[in-house]
């Protein structure tokens, strides 16, 4: 919440001087200061307009902190196509582009939208092969409507072994609630979530073997 980027990328800088990986950094410092931005907000300690303000300093950190070989996906035999994706009526975003640079690191072909109708999701799918869709809830609210939007995700034609992942606050301390909406994984962290849709796809090429 303090105002100073620049001491916030002294504190960086001192973990990568002592070893500390991207990875490590996203995983171990911005991801968890942004669950704690959301906590924040949420135990009504500080208002939206400082929570904003910190979210788009998060944002500019992980922008100027970018590998420039992100972007350069280094394949691994047939490419791995990921949509990453607020389910329909979220709004967030900075978890999602975490997620998303370290996919892209992996390899992976990744898409990203924050802020997606439920028609625009499903019309997205049909006309773009994707290997994993991943769906990220911030709150309670957004379980109600999402079990049938991935039945409606996995009656698309273009790629009937479709992996979906759920993901976000809603699931971080329930993850039992991915079953309840029809997913086929969550994980706890971003690692976890690129092991489960590594798994996903062989499991789709084996079945196709």
């Amino acid at each position: 919440l303090a105002e100073n980027i620049a001491e916030a990328h002294a504190t960086l800088a001192r973990f990568v001087v002592s070893g500390a990986t991207r990875d490590a950094v996203l995983q171990g410092l911005l991801a968890p200061a942004a669950r704690r931005l959301g906590d924040l907000w949420d135990e009504d300690r500080t208002d939206f307009a400082a929570v904003t303000l910190a979210m788009i300093r998060l944002n500019q950190i992980l922008r100027d902190t970018a590998d420039p070989v992100s972007d350069a996906p280094m394949l691994r035999g047939r490419e791995r196509h990921f949509l990453i994706a607020a389910a329909p009526g979220e709004q967030h975003s900075f978890g999602i582009a975490v997620l998303s640079d370290l996919f892209r690191r992996a390899g992976w072909i990744v898409q990203t939208e924050a802020l997606l109708t439920r028609a625009s999701l499903m019309s997205m799918v049909r006309r773009n092969w994707f290997d994993v869709v991943g769906l990220s809830v911030s709150g309670e609210g957004g379980l109600k409507g999402l079990p049938a939007v991935i039945r409606a995700l996995r009656r698309t034609e273009l790629n009937p072994a479709l992996g979906v992942m759920v993901g976000g606050k809603a699931f971080a301390d329930h993850p039992e609630r991915a079953q309840f909406v029809g997913a086929d994984a969550t994980a706890r962290d971003g690692q976890a979530a690129l092991f489960e849709a590594d798994s996903m796809v062989e499991r789709a090429h084996a079945a196709l073997r």
